[in-house]
């Protein structure tokens, strides 16, 4: 979440990560949100739901959710509706709680009708919900001026008094979340020279700069400085590095950086064979770190293993790998 509270990104490809509104609407009234897709991938669903809902919204009877696949889904039933939407679309929401009707545009677009909120839910009060994956957003609850405020509806923060419910909902704070490692990128990018990694760390600043995505750490670690240095400026943290073989190998060796987080392993050039060694050496140690992650790491118990029967389980583990690849 940014610190506003109006953005926030789910950086899991599964599961969804969903969230409701910190104020509802009750009662009577038309009421409208909007928000609008920040980046190009990842899926989002947007709508409606009471407080006892699933938080992956439209996968029970309580949530009532508009996917940028063009599909709406509630009760788990998905079906075509609208038009799919992607990166900069605004897609506004709106509640009818004197028809008890559910409907969305699409950057100022009437969608047409999307639901018919059934009786045993009329009582409750609603919530703006997003669901994300993979994705980011920015939601308007009318503290800016909206793309397109369709007649008749207003904003969740202008609803009545007597219209408004608080969620019950304590606040959590993010201090209590688990972490990423400093030491854990998301994604490396191996490149073969440290002229080619500097060329490459470079257009990535760019696109970064051009694409507005200024909050991701990249961080360039080559054999021009000492690995001292290296060691140090991984302390700050990063998301992405771009590396050389032998140093990406020397630093992931001396347990520097930690590959239970990387999603992306990006290498060009020529793939000769001694990168292709040191590429199944660092996937074995990435599968392992994982394991250890996620708590699924056997304890060793008894006199501590010998560097044969070390060397005997990392052969056993990657003809494992392989025959998964294959």
């Amino acid at each position: 979440f940014a610190d506003d509270g109006l953005s926030c990104r789910s950086e899991q490809e599964k599961p969804r990560g969903g969230v409701r509104s910190n104020k509802g609407v009750k009662g009577k009234g038309k009421y409208y949100f909007e928000i609008t897709q920040l980046s190009f991938e990842g899926d989002v669903r947007v709508g409606w739901s009471i407080p006892n809902a699933a938080i992956d919204l439209g996968t029970d009877s309580r949530g009532f959710g508009y996917s940028r696949t063009a599909t709406k889904a509630v009760s788990a039933f998905f079906s075509s509706y609208g038009e799919t939407y992607g990166i900069n679309d605004t897609i506004g929401s709106l509640l009818d709680l004197d028809l008890m009707r559910i409907r969305f545009h699409k950057n100022g677009k009437d969608l047409g009708h999307a639901f018919d909120i059934d009786a045993p839910l009329q009582t409750n009060a609603f919530f703006a919900h997003v669901c994300l994956k993979n994705c980011e957003i920015k939601v308007n609850f009318g503290a800016e001026p909206f793309k397109s405020l369709p007649n008749g509806y207003v904003s969740i923060i202008d609803a009545p008094a007597d219209c408004v419910n608080e969620s019950q909902v304590k606040e959590m704070s993010t201090d209590s979340l688990k972490s990423r490692h400093h030491s854990a990128p998301l994604a490396i990018f191996m490149k073969q020279s440290r002229e080619l990694a500097a060329q490459t760390l470079n257009q990535m600043q760019q696109l970064a700069t051009n694409f507005g995505f200024s909050k991701i750490r990249q961080l360039l670690i080559v054999n021009a400085s000492p690995v001292t240095e290296n060691a140090d400026a991984l302390k700050d943290g990063s998301d992405i590095i771009v590396t050389t073989p032998g140093r990406l190998y020397e630093l992931v060796n001396g347990d520097q950086i930690n590959l239970s987080q990387m999603r992306f392993f990006v290498f060009a050039d020529a793939f000769n064979q001694s990168i292709g060694k040191k590429y199944d050496d660092l996937e074995l140690r990435r599968q392992m770190e994982q394991r250890e992650t996620n708590g699924r790491n056997v304890k060793r118990k008894g006199r501590p293993q010998s560097k044969a029967e070390r060397r005997k389980k990392k052969e056993q583990l990657l003809a494992t790998l392989q025959q998964q690849e294959e």
